[in-house]
């Protein structure tokens, strides 16, 4: 059974009387005399108090589908808040994750900059010590390993 059959099965259904049968008597509802039928109680009850009786089960009906009808648009509002706290949510998420893809592409294109101490000679200009020749060695191929990489070297002191 889906919600509208649910909805109808739940609306009052109006009792079914035989008219044609009715009787000049005072109505045990309303106490006037009229033209009435039995009821289900073996009271009698007249056309009025029977459209009262209808009216009083639609008014009932009425006022609880518009309960529902005001939880269902409090549960929707709730649920769209909820949406839109998610957008946001994966919106900044996204912000960040474009961010920093964006920075790793642009490292990766960027050429690395490497300082390198400068070239070791003694007091008076010259390279006397086996340590000086190495270090000038060692450095001298650094700098082409890290120009080869496509870096930059910036010579220091």
């Amino acid at each position: 059974m889906n919600s509208l059959e649910a909805l109808t099965a739940s609306m009052p259904k109006r009792i079914v009387r035989n008219w044609q049968a009715s009787v000049m008597r005072t109505c045990d509802f309303c106490g006037h005399h009229k033209g009435t039928v039995l009821n289900g109680d073996n009271s009698s009850i007249c056309a009025s108090c029977c459209d009262a009786e209808n009216y009083g089960n639609l008014q009932c009906a009425l006022e609880e589908a518009l309960e529902r009808n005001a939880a269902l648009i409090a549960a929707l509002e709730q649920a769209q808040q909820e949406r839109k706290v998610q957008l946001e949510t994966i919106a900044s998420v996204t912000g960040l994750w474009n961010e920093q893809r964006n920075r790793i592409a642009e490292l990766k294109t960027n050429k690395p900059c490497v300082k390198l101490p400068g070239e070791r000679f003694d007091e008076d200009g010259s390279i006397t010590s086996d340590f000086d020749r190495g270090w000038n060695h060692y450095r001298e191929d650094a700098m082409k390993a890290i120009r080869s990489a496509g870096g930059t070297v910036i010579e220091g002191e």
